[in-house]
């Protein structure tokens, strides 16, 4: 009988094989995954500023993204878009 390898052993060479595939399809997405493992931050709270990006760059393509966090929490995530005018403050 061969040895099989135990759950995590097994659950670490999946991922393994799951993230060199990810990396061949979608290089991309493997970098976000990558980030995403190493860092362990929360991957709502990614998707959360992901989504306001994509409000102001099809709104307005100006604006912010602001994160405030409190004791290892994210309290909200606000986007905000902004009317770019490039105007002097003073009319000559």
């Amino acid at each position: 009988m061969k040895n099989q390898p135990d759950q995590p052993e097994q659950e670490a060479n999946n991922r393994e094989v799951f993230m060199k595939a990810l990396k061949d399809v979608d290089p991309n997405l493997w970098v976000v995954a990558s980030l995403l493992e190493e860092t362990k931050v929360n991957p709502r709270v990614v998707m959360k500023i992901i989504h306001h990006l994509n409000k102001i760059a099809m709104g307005a393509g100006c604006g912010s993204v602001t994160t405030v966090l409190q004791n290892g929490i994210i309290k909200y995530v606000q986007g905000a878009e902004t009317e770019k005018i490039e105007e002097p403050i003073i009319s000559k």
